[in-house]
């Protein structure tokens, strides 16, 4: 925002320790949202002579092209990519049911946005209001603008909230940088007020002039639990739970390789460009009717206009022989390039990626710099629901809290619960994980109903059940849902699981073997390959066909 000269620069934090923190979530922030062209500017002419800047093209030098940091957080946000569901034991379908008041806010549509900025920045805070007439609202607050004190008791949920907002100025005039003070420290009297920014800390109070109330604080605090307990009107995401309030650092080495590698793609770019052929060189010859031009940055050159058509004339130089050759390419790009991406999946792992969960380099170059498996992805998934699942259920919570201060709602300010959906197998993921979880039952290391539950996610242990007797064809009312006294084996299970069509079909191949048409072991192989059979279960079905058993073709 420090370009727009409409827009003044944002304010500095007291502390030093929050100071630094800000400028290097700052710089995550600028890499995740795609404006971080002067930050990559400012590592190429650290490392690079700026005569040889020059040469490359300066400013335009810098190759955007690879961000292996934004990149990473992107892939591991897919908690979001299909939209979950909050859940209550009391009645709450207005508020967190299919069209309710937080659906309709479209908080869904900007968390997956949200989600890849708490994985890369490792902290994002959610500020939550409610209006009569605009509903619920959510915005994100970047950790680069939050100052907040903790909970001795819970040293990662904070209790102050400063947080710097730009805001227009009531006589239209442009922007200014406010402080908004949210403080429940003191539950007895807490405090909200926006203040004026100032190179001396706060200033004025401006809380009546952008809240149309003078006092806010106290008896006054307008965020209150039904008891009357007040809350701070925001949430503090975190990536990892590591006990404390902020955790900036962590990938740091994610963020400053991505960097070197964006200035190891300038230079490549550079290589391309100007030295990915056979240089040229004259001994004793010279170009008539070359210009003189001024290149910035790199001084003054000499050059003449060539197309595949010129024809270009030399003359001597003195009295010596004129000699004409050639060197090798300055630089081997494919060498080059390799050794870049080799660079990019290394600062991968250091992201905590499992290198099997890493797609080799030549999937990469298809996408992503760096490609992440499916399974990979859901191992990310559920190490994040559970920090962002408490960031959403207390989201929810809050959502409640303010929607019955401001509507006399009765909605239930706790015990929210939300599931995710995961991400999608593919069909070769669904059968070995189905081939090895019946072998498990086959083996009598698995009951039928975990099996069940491990093959279709988020079943419950009575809905399992359920769909078990189904598959048994036993009538559930007969039973009034008790346990069956028992349950199908694992043969039956699968094969039972087959349509009528499929059932057909597997007789007409056990019957082709026992009328000598079919050799037994094609049959078999069949039987496994076409209906996703464990081989086992498909020479069970066989049987004794085709070894011992035959049956005479029709006369």
């Amino acid at each position: 925002m420090g370009h727009n000269l409409a827009i003044p620069l944002p304010p500095v934090p007291d502390s030093a320790e929050d100071h630094a923190r800000w400028l290097h979530s700052a710089l995550r922030y600028r890499m995740l949202v795609g404006v971080w062209s002067d930050d990559l500017h400012d590592r190429l002419t650290k490392h690079i002579d700026p005569a040889r800047l020059g040469a490359w093209g300066g400013k335009d030098a810098a190759d955007l092209s690879s961000n292996v940091f934004k990149s990473i957080a992107t892939q591991l946000a897919v908690l979001y990519d299909r939209k979950p569901k909050l859940a209550h034991d009391l009645p709450a379908d207005s508020l967190i049911g299919e069209g309710g008041a937080i659906d309709r806010s479209g908080l869904w549509s900007m968390m997956p946005r949200f989600s890849q900025n708490v994985i890369g920045i490792r902290e994002m805070g959610m500020r939550v209001s409610f209006t009569e007439k605009h509903g619920l609202r959510y915005r994100a607050v970047s950790p680069s603008l939050l100052v907040c004190r903790a909970d001795p008791e819970r040293p990662d949920l904070p209790v102050t909230w400063q947080e710097a907002r730009l805001r227009k100025k009531p006589d239209g005039t442009g922007w200014w940088w406010t402080w908004d003070v949210l403080s429940i420290e003191d539950e007895d009297a807490p405090v909200y007020r926006i203040v004026e920014v100032t190179s001396t800390g706060p200033g004025a109070d401006l809380t009546e002039m952008y809240t149309g109330t003078a006092d806010l604080s106290g008896d006054a605090y307008p965020f209150r639990r039904r008891d009357g307990r007040p809350i701070l009107p925001a949430v503090l995401y975190h990536a990892e739970n590591t006990g404390q309030l902020w955790d900036p650092y962590n990938w740091r080495e994610v963020v400053d390789g991505s960097l070197q590698v964006a200035v190891l793609f300038s230079l490549w770019s550079h290589a391309v460009r100007q030295a990915s052929w056979p240089q040229r060189y004259g001994v004793n010859v010279r170009v008539p009717g070359l210009d003189t031009v001024d290149i910035e940055g790199a001084g003054r050159r000499q050059r003449i206009p060539t197309d595949p058509t010129s024809l270009l004339l030399f003359e001597s130089d003195g009295d010596f022989q004129p000699m004409l050759g050639q060197f090798q390419p300055g630089a081997s790009v494919d060498v080059l390039l390799s050794s870049i991406l080799s660079y990019e999946q290394r600062i991968a792992v250091w992201a905590g990626l499992n290198p099997s969960d890493i797609e080799r380099s030549h999937a990469a170059r298809s996408g992503y710099a760096v490609a992440i498996t499916n399974s990979g992805k859901r191992a990310a998934q559920r190490k994040y629901s559970v920090t962002q699942g408490d960031g959403d259920t207390r989201l929810a919570m809050l959502s409640a809290i303010l929607m019955n201060r401001a509507m006399g709602t009765s909605f239930p300010e706790g015990g929210y619960r939300i599931r995710y959906e995961s991400v999608p197998k593919s069909a070769e993921e669904r059968k070995s994980e189905r081939e090895h979880v019946l072998a498990l039952v086959e083996a009598g290391l698995m009951d039928l109903r975990s099996a069940f539950m491990e093959i279709n996610p988020g079943t419950s242990p009575e809905d399992a059940d359920k769909a078990l007797r189904e598959i048994q064809g036993v009538d559930d009312e007969a039973t009034n849902g008790a346990p069956l006294p028992s349950l199908p084996t694992a043969d039956n299970l699968q094969v039972t699981a087959l349509n009528g069509a499929q059932v057909v079909s597997a007789q007409q191949i056990v019957q082709a073997v026992a009328a000598r048409t079919l050799p037994r072991a094609t049959g078999i192989e069949m039987l496994a390959n076409f209906f996703s059979l464990p081989t086992s279960i498909a020479e069970s079905i066989m049987g004794d066909v085709g070894s011992g058993f035959f049956v005479s073709p029709p006369e």
